[in-house]
């Protein structure tokens, strides 16, 4: 549809699309203003569509979206960038897009769920949601009341649709009677001792089997742990009357009607608790800490949304336990205080994501200079970095995990050469408000851990160069070293995987780390050539134009501060832009013609830079505040700038 005025549905004009012509969320509403008789209608925020079944009419109008998230076009943001290459303003535009639809404002996003004081809760295209009371239960019998209003519903590990259950993981059984829609019916499902299921349906078995029997991903079923209620896609249903008990005793250890509003707290159906980004417009309900190490940044090359940035962190500090850790993945609609009764091994278990939570914290400083900020949460922050710090081998000097993400835990050069990076930004930020730090700084190497030091990886050579752990000389060879990692567009994240297995991918989250290695290695034909392979490959395909992953955005500030060339100064001295950078290499390198990009300073302001080339000469200007100083430097040029507002030259090539 071009333009939002009334229109007719019927048998031949079956479908009508409203394009938005970008990334849009929120609450779809229409007016009927015809209708000839009773017909189906199906409304759809996807690339699906179910068409009218009946031959019948409807007529609509004042179609629209009332919006959850913030509707700023790009173009309107007070971060810029632009250049001679449209891949590359394409890239950037789309990174920003994707940042803009990934921060939500307090209590922006409604209830997943609805609540009847009668009927309980309705639950409609939801994966199931967990109640934060039950993950102690174990061996334990749960009873619950469901009406299947469309489709199917489910529970926890199963799914119960008309005619048909479906156990997660153990497949599909058939019921040996009829379940219609539009009735209610008692539910029940008892876990034993011995590692039985048993699900019956208004007392009528519909499904035993015995759980020993299944190992998922090497893993026994576990009979611990919590349950939740949903219904799966285009499925809706309500759920009441909810009782769980002992198996072998019958006490009862859990009984909620799910008839008062205080149920969508316990299961997290609520509306958002806090002002946070996701790592994703199309992801899930998790604040991600490790993924913030990207979005941080970017926010200070795009949007200049800085609350969402606080408020990300805000909402983080909520969840830090007594060991200083951080939840690295609190749910959007739960109590963040309250999340620490859940499984641990889940929501603390990835130790890398502490260390990239806090640089992503420490890049914000950098950006902003926000030292009020930074001493209202430093106590929590120190904290965790006390954890930190306790797991430093007092032997090798490396960083000992228990798990990381992208690379070794024990040893491992990504945690090694990460935690040297954190500590650094930590000792920039401690003497910015006054603060000492005890917290010693380390070496390490880059080798892919201590027992396998012939294995190169991708994330551990991007931490140990952007940490300046490996010298210029061992950064250049580490940096050469990579021919062995290359595969199709990008690079593998270890040198021992092989290149034919299907389970071997090109990740743009740990390229996106390698690149920044890679520059500041000056490599910048192998950098060019990673940012048109990996991310101008993704602008080809209409699935993955709309920015859909966090993993395709992490270009964007490395488009502004290494192709355009504008960037913070290293050191306290280079916080909120006091002393700023301006090196074009990349972005010459690249054999662009012209480039400009623009930042916004917090609390208010910005740096501008502008430059074209033309017959070997490159034409600067530099706008920033007066307050301010810089370098602009290229080869061997470099200029010093400062008491000024503009500053424009020519320089020869």
């Amino acid at each position: 549809m071009s333009k939002l005025s009334s229109f007719t549905l019927n048998s031949k004009s079956r479908v009508a699309t409203v394009d938005y012509g970008t990334e849009r969320a929120g609450l779809p509403f229409f007016e009927v203003l015809e209708l000839e008789k009773p017909v189906q209608i199906e409304l759809r925020l996807s690339e699906a569509f179910v068409y009218l079944k009946e031959p019948c009419f409807v007529t609509i109008r004042n179609v629209g979206l009332e919006s959850t998230i913030n509707t700023v076009e790009v173009r309107d943001l007070p971060g810029a960038f632009s250049c001679s290459d449209n891949i590359l303003n394409d890239i950037w535009k789309l990174g920003a897009q994707a940042t803009i639809d990934s921060c939500l404002g307090k209590s922006t996003q409604p209830a997943v769920w609805q609540i009847d004081p009668n009927s309980g809760a309705y639950v409609a295209s939801q994966r199931p949601a967990m109640t934060i009371e039950g993950h102690s239960f174990a061996n334990y019998t749960l009873e619950f009341d469901a009406f299947i209003d469309r489709g199917g519903l489910c529970k926890w590990v199963w799914i119960c649709q008309p005619d048909h259950v479906a156990i997660l993981y153990l497949g599909f059984a058939k019921i040996p009677f009829s379940v219609k829609e539009k009735t209610w019916y008692r539910i029940k499902s008892v876990f034993g001792e011995n590692g039985k299921l048993e699900i019956s349906v208004d007392g009528r078995e519909v499904l035993k089997v015995d759980l020993t029997n299944y190992a998922p991903g090497g893993k026994p079923v576990s009979t611990t742990g919590p349950f939740g209620f949903g219904a799966w896609q285009d499925q809706a249903a309500y759920f009441r009357n909810v009782i769980a008990y002992d198996t072998a005793n019958k006490s009862v250890i859990y009984r909620n009607p799910l008839t008062s509003p205080e149920t969508l707290v316990e299961y997290g159906t609520q509306e958002n608790l806090g002002t946070v980004c996701l790592d994703g417009p199309k992801r899930d309900r998790l604040v991600w800490l490790g993924d913030f190490y990207h979005i941080s940044r970017i926010i200070g090359a795009s949007t200049g949304g800085f609350s969402y940035t606080r408020g990300t962190f805000d909402f983080l500090l909520q969840t830090q336990i007594r060991s200083g850790q951080i939840a690295i993945a609190p749910y959007l609609g739960y109590d963040p205080t309250k999340t620490v009764t859940l499984s641990l091994e889940r929501v603390y278990g990835l130790d890398d994501y502490q260390l990239l939570g806090f640089l992503a914290f420490a890049h914000y400083i950098r950006q902003t200079n926000d030292l009020q900020y930074a001493k209202k949460t430093w106590a929590q922050w120190e904290k965790q970095l006390s954890w930190l710090a306790s797991n430093i081998n007092s032997t090798s000097g490396l960083a000992d995990f228990d798990f990381a993400f992208p690379g070794a835990a024990q040893g491992g050069s990504l945690g090694s050469c990460a935690t040297v990076e954190t500590l650094n930004a930590a000792a920039d930020i401690a003497e910015a408000i006054g603060k000492k730090t005890s917290l010693e700084y380390l070496l390490g190497t880059y080798g892919y851990a201590l027992g396998e030091l012939n294995t190169s990886s991708v994330a551990g050579t991007a931490f140990c160069l952007s940490s300046h752990v490996a010298s210029k000389e061992r950064a250049v060879s580490a940096v050469a070293a990579l021919d062995e990692l290359e595969l199709g567009l990008g690079y593998k994240d270890r040198s021992t995987l092989n290149d034919h297995d299907i389970e071997t991918k090109i990740s743009p989250n740990t390229n996106g780390l390698l690149l920044q290695a890679i520059l500041a290695a000056e490599d910048w034909g192998r950098a060019a050539k990673l940012i048109y392979n990996v991310w101008g490959a993704m602008l080809k395909d209409p699935e993955t134009r709309s920015g859909a992953s966090w993993e395709r955005r992490n270009v964007l500030y490395i488009l502004t501060e290494w192709v355009a060339g504008l960037r913070s100064a290293n050191g306290v001295q280079g916080f909120g832009y006091k002393n700023w950078v301006v090196n074009p290499e990349l972005g010459v390198h690249m054999g662009l013609s012209h480039a400009r990009a623009k930042v916004p300073l917090y609390p208010s302001g910005e740096i501008e830079v502008k430059w074209s080339i033309k017959s070997k000469k490159m034409t600067v200007q530099i706008k920033a505040p007066p307050e301010t100083k810089g370098v602009f430097w290229i080869g061997k040029t470099k200029k010093k700038l400062g008491n000024d507002s503009s500053y424009q030259f020519t320089i020869q090539l």
